[in-house]
């Protein structure tokens, strides 16, 4: 289950590998229709479904990989942007616009002069220490609400 975690979690950046298939460019497809909630909850659900042939699995394991999937846009809704067009796709195929939320609190990746780079690793230095220290106050939050 934590492959299938950290795939899904991260499926929605093979538009990385998309763009540079089609493009020879990794950003010429990112934060478009693979950011998309409506496409993210598609894709889980064939997963779903293949899984169920190999493992009894409830539908809350659905609710779980499109959770899984959703976090990734919205923390990519989170990070700072500077190629235009800023955000995501992320109700493609309802509409082509793009969105993101008003404050960055995570740096965004650049793959000019390639994908190894001093400003990517602090980006993903900083998503380790950020994303935990979100999800302790999320949590905290959820057992005050319980009380």
């Amino acid at each position: 289950m934590i492959i299938t975690a950290i795939i899904v979690a991260n499926l929605p950046d093979v538009d990385f590998i998309l763009g540079y298939l089609i493009y020879q460019d990794f950003n010429a497809l990112h934060l478009q229709f693979t950011h998309s909630f409506f496409v993210g909850f598609i894709v889980c659900i064939i997963i779903y479904f293949c899984l169920r042939f190999y493992k009894k699995i409830t539908y809350f394991f659905l609710v779980w990989l499109w959770g899984l999937y959703f976090s990734h846009i919205l923390l990519d809704m989170l990070a700072y942007d500077s190629n235009p067009p800023a955000g995501v796709q992320c109700f493609f195929p309802f509409t082509a616009d793009y969105f993101a939320f008003p404050i960055s609190i995570l740096g965004g990746l650049t793959f000019t002069g390639g994908i190894i780079q001093l400003k990517n690793f602090l980006t993903v230095l900083q998503e380790v220490i950020v994303i935990p220290l979100l999800s302790y106050v999320v949590l905290l939050i959820v057992k005050n609400l319980k009380r």
